[in-house]
């Protein structure tokens, strides 16, 4: 039915606690979101027009996280502010998140991903070793215990990807609220009727 082409996806997870960033977005990208129609937004790839240390490596990345004294320049420091400026931004416009999540993240990871739990977006998150129950996340996830277990908390990638593509092709039942915008256009009959109604108002 691809009733999620032309929406977009968020990849969110951490970098420095990650052993290869880059490799879990581009097989995501490829392997499953390009091939249904859905854009990606992947945080490592930043706007020409930011700064240079906003555009920095993922290695660079590491080193300036794990050394304070880096992060304390005047410079460095406005490039990892506009750096969270952008990401939070990407976080806040996309449809749905997908998070890679270690058993060691990072706040970054958890502050995208509070934006969209506050604007109600759907969150799916791989996370091979679980998530500690005692933290907000799960609550953050999801409106209650079974939904965070069947709709939002993956161990493995096969069973994320066929979550997505279930959503896609209208098998899966899923929160009307959150993939509000999945038949926000494709309510043909509802809008068909508003406009009747609104014809016969005019006239």
């Amino acid at each position: 039915m691809n009733r999620l082409k032309g929406t977009t996806a968020y990849l969110a997870g951490s970098v420095d606690h990650h052993e290869d960033p880059r490799k879990w977005r581009r097989e995501v990208t490829h392997d499953l979101l390009s091939p249904l129609g859905i854009g990606a937004y992947d945080p490592l790839i930043k706007p020409s027009w930011m700064c240079g240390h906003a555009k920095t490596s993922p290695g660079r990345y590491r080193d300036i996280l794990n050394d304070p004294n880096h992060l304390l320049q005047d410079d460095i420091w406005a490039g990892m502010a506009e750096v969270r400026k952008v990401d939070l931004r990407l976080a806040h416009s996309c449809d749905f998140m997908i998070v890679s999540l270690p058993k060691k993240f990072t706040v970054g990871t958890m502050e995208e991903i509070s934006v969209a739990s506050a604007a109600g977006k759907p969150i799916l998150v791989r996370a091979p070793d679980g998530i500690d129950v005692s933290t907000w996340l799960p609550v953050q996830l999801a409106s209650s215990p079974q939904e965070y277990r069947d709709n939002h908390l993956f161990t493995n990638w096969t069973d994320l990807y066929s979550y997505v593509r279930g959503v896609d092709n209208g098998n899966l039942k899923v929160d009307n609220y959150k993939w509000i915008f999945i038949s926000y256009f494709g309510d043909e009959d509802v809008r068909k009727a508003y406009e009747s109604d609104f014809e016969q108002v005019g006239t």
